[in-house]
């Protein structure tokens, strides 16, 4: 039987491997894409309807095995003897971890698309004179198992380009960007990235209002490196609207199969971000014993808090020519009587609206002390876009994607008043992202004596909304156990893993359920499992085969 030619061919340094991906993905494609090497070293990635669903390297890389031991799902004493049972009966190791009760079918299908994952990450740092050949339709792989159709395509192709980019690429998007207002286009899917809160922050920010790469680094959600690989990780994407009628990867239906070279031209560009502003003074004015109604501060206060559509100017009182040292002074005499630390208990009842206020003043001293900035707004302002409310807005998106970090970061440190102060002000901001919500609820069913089902109401909410979010689905799945819906909980858990199959502790709670809460005792299954999805990929390929031929050297 002849070798089939390649429906397209190329090389890694015109057309890298996270842009095949991008072309699979966009063209729906099915079949194989194999790798050679100068030295003949041969490597090989199968896709079903756009995603990857099995890939195999030369060398040894990802085995399944190695991956339930990391994941805690199964001993590693107990390796050896799966081994062996799977080569007795001809099997894959991962029918016999179903047997065993170790795994199931879906926590396995988790281990399977991370075998996957990890494996595509290594090929895309594969030197760039490495040849590809696409097979559209065949399948060379189908004797080394594999993940079944489905995983995460968008998350991977993050996930390969914070490992492997082009940095000649990466500089020639970053010029064709430069000065341009980025804004998403409509049909962007903005999920199923696996993103952490800062990179999430980038796509709220953004999605709130539109603006140029050098405004978002000089709000320092993310540090630069990882910004840029957004960028382009959305160009590639096509995510970023300019106009016509092309549509972002996901939308578009199946075409050719032939792979377009992605190849933008312009200069190198670095970004800069700017400084964080200086912290306002520390020493605390006397706080007044009594403050009554007709107070002028409590009546500054509401009176400021009614007013949304001050300019930046206004906000800080000064000339619209002022220069930069007016513009820092006036700031700071501000900060000595707005800073929230400086309120004394006898505002409390209007603390939050000073700290909206009190932030609106810092985002106007940001924007009025860099010059590039100032200019942009002073020309929105022409054109009647740079409405306060708009840039409260934007700050709303900041100050909450910062926030609900510092709740994170206060929740790991066991700081819980600490935790829920940073939650609740994330959700005042932004109470329509579902981190936020449930965030909150969590941090509230930690509490004596909470009311979890009202809370699980919440988090209800908060599921329907983003359906992918793992953290939503963790604390979800938390509150269901304590209530005893187990069987609930465990479709959670089994949904993190299978988003994140890294998620150690989903895991723990999944083989905790399965083996009747015995660690370390597995609790074999009434039946094995059947269909191909229980294989693991050790299994070497049959003496003749046509995968056999592929890898031969």
């Amino acid at each position: 039987m002849s070798q089939p030619a390649p429906t397209a061919s190329g090389t890694l340094a015109t057309t890298p491997l996270a842009h095949l991906l991008v072309y699979g993905l966009d063209r729906h494609l099915t079949g194989s894409l194999v790798l050679e090497e100068a030295s003949r070293t041969k490597h090989a990635v199968y896709f079903v309807d756009g995603v990857p669903a099995a890939a195999r390297a030369a060398t040894p890389l990802a085995l399944l095995g190695g991956l339930a031991v990391e994941r805690g799902v199964l001993a590693a004493e107990r390796l050896e003897a799966a081994l062996a049972l799977a080569r007795e009966g001809n099997r894959r190791l991962g029918q016999v971890l179903v047997e065993w009760g170790a795994l199931n079918e879906r926590s396995l299908e988790g281990l399977l698309h991370e075998q996957v994952a990890r494996r595509v990450v290594e090929l895309a740092q594969l030197p760039s004179d490495t040849r590809y050949g696409y097979y559209d339709g065949v399948n060379f792989l189908e004797r080394a198992g594999g993940a079944a159709a489905g995983g995460a395509p968008l998350a991977l192709i993050w996930r390969t380009l914070k490992h492997a980019i082009d940095e000649v690429r990466l500089r020639d998007v970053l010029a064709r960007l430069e000065g341009v207002a980025l804004r998403f286009h409509p049909d962007a899917p903005l999920s199923g990235f696996g993103f952490d809160a800062a990179e999430q922050s980038v796509v709220d920010v953004l999605a709130a209002k539109p603006q140029p790469l050098s405004e978002l680094a000089a709000r320092q959600l993310v540090e630069r490196q990882r910004l840029e690989r957004l960028a382009y990780l959305f160009v590639a994407l096509r995510y970023f609207d300019v106009g016509g009628t092309v549509r972002p990867v996901g939308v578009i239906v199946r075409a050719s199969v032939v792979p377009r070279v992605v190849t933008p031209p312009g200069p190198q560009v670095a970004i800069s971000p700017r400084p964080s502003p200086p912290p306002p003074p520390s020493d605390s004015p006397p706080a007044a014993s009594v403050a009554p109604a007709d107070d002028p501060f409590r009546q500054e206060i509401r009176a400021r808090a009614e007013s949304t559509r001050d300019s930046y100017y206004d906000l800080l009182g000064v000339a619209r020519d002022a220069p930069t040292t007016a513009i820092a002074a006036a700031y700071f005499q501000l900060a000595k009587r707005w800073h929230p630390d400086r309120l004394g208990p006898q505002y409390s009842d209007v603390r939050e609206l000073a700290t909206k206020i009190f932030a609106r003043m810092s985002e106007a001293h940001q924007i009025l002390s860099d010059p590039a900035r100032r200019r942009e707004y002073d020309e929105l302002e022409k054109t009647g876009e740079g409405a306060a409310e708009e840039q409260e807005q934007i700050q709303r998106v900041v100050r909450a994607a910062m926030s609900i970090q510092k709740a994170q970061i206060l929740l790991k440190r066991n700081n819980l008043a600490g935790a829920e102060e940073a939650a609740r002000a994330a959700l005042d901001d932004a109470p329509d992202q579902a981190d936020n919500i449930a965030m909150v609820a969590w941090l509230e069913a930690l509490k004596p004596n909470a009311d979890l089902e009202s809370l699980l109401k919440d988090l209800d909410r908060a599921v329907k909304m983003e359906q992918a979010n793992t953290r939503v689905r963790w604390f979800r799945g938390q509150i269901l156990k304590r209530l005893g819906r187990n069987r609930r909980a465990l479709e959670d858990f089994r949904m993190i893993v299978e988003q994140d199959p890294r998620h150690v502790d989903a895991q723990r709670e999944i083989r905790l359920f399965e083996m009747g809460r015995q660690p370390g005792h597995a609790k074999p299954e009434a039946a094995p499992a059947s269909g191909e999805a229980g294989r693991a990929s050790q299994v070497p390929a049959e003496k003749g085969s046509l995968l056999g031929r592929f890898f031969k050297k």
